[in-house]
């Protein structure tokens, strides 16, 4: 057996269900009223085996907003990993020859973006969609996957660069048979017909003879001449193309970026 007061459940007010017009709520939590109509339901509460009671409800459907602040977010998290990615932005502007110094500066910056887009994900929660933190982050992403290809490309063109340099300066360093071959494939190149030099280790008594010949040695040191510009203009270009690389990434990265950004709190607004 069971007291009426255990079995007997109902609202304090018999009239319906309303919303304190002062009630106290969390902060960026709006709270709409859809419906204030009394309802009726009977929930069964089993008081034994044998015995039941019913209960009447008042109903009170409401819809609840959550929203965040605009300010809050772009100080805790916008502006720190816009920080990160500007600061990639001044790696073309390290000496091209440096590659270490500039690696340091965009990798440093990505670990501290990644760091400061977790921590960003973390304050959030997880979804099945797509939210605007997610496409802050991919848009970020993809500028600092940007410098890293710039620096990439600029270091490939700087490599050609001192080895068509050390190729018309005729460097020690480099190997004769190395040596020989770029110089043959410059010749086809140029369309230059010459005598081909004999490398040092099969050299014989008739190559003396053809370098003791004046005819021979003028047109060695015509081919010699040909296969140092062609070498030289190969290295201006591959300068003057890492410079105007690097020139090019000055300018349009913080542009793009500026845009970028400037497109996405617009959508964000607009949604919002």
């Amino acid at each position: 057996r069971y007291a009426d007061w255990v079995l007997t459940l109902s609202w304090f007010n018999t009239t319906a269900a309303i919303i304190a017009p002062r009630a106290v709520l969390p902060p960026n939590v709006r709270v709409t009223l859809l419906s204030t109509v009394q309802c009726q339901h009977k929930a069964i509460f089993s008081a034994s085996k044998y015995t039941s009671s019913y209960a009447n409800f008042g109903c009170l459907e409401v819809s609840l907003q959550f929203s965040r602040s605009v300010t809050l977010s772009t100080t805790r998290y916008i502006l720190p990993t816009a920080i990160f990615v500007i600061a990639t932005f001044f790696a073309p502007y390290i000496d091209r020859n440096n590659v270490q110094t500039r690696l340091i500066l965009v990798g440093s910056a990505s670990i501290l973006f990644s760091l400061s887009a977790m921590n960003m994900k973390s304050a959030v929660p997880s979804t099945v969609y797509i939210t605007a933190t997610d496409i802050w982050i991919l848009l970020c992403s993809a500028f600092i996957f940007l410098a890293f290809a710039e620096i990439i490309v600029v270091n490939m063109m700087m490599n050609f660069f001192n080895k068509r340099f050390k190729l018309s300066t005729k460097d020690a360093t480099l190997r004769m048979e190395s040596q020989y071959r770029h110089e043959r494939n410059a010749a086809r190149k140029e369309q230059y017909n010459t005598l081909r030099l004999p490398l040092s280790e099969t050299e014989g008594v008739e190559s003396r003879l053809r370098d003791a010949d004046p005819m021979t040695t003028s047109r060695r040191s015509d081919y010699a001449i040909v296969i140092s510009e062609y070498f030289h203009r190969q290295a201006d270009f591959y300068s003057l193309t890492a410079a105007r690389i690097d020139l090019t990434a000055r300018i349009v990265f913080p542009i793009a970026f500026f845009i970028a950004t400037l497109i996405y709190a617009l959508l964000y607004i607009m949604i919002k």
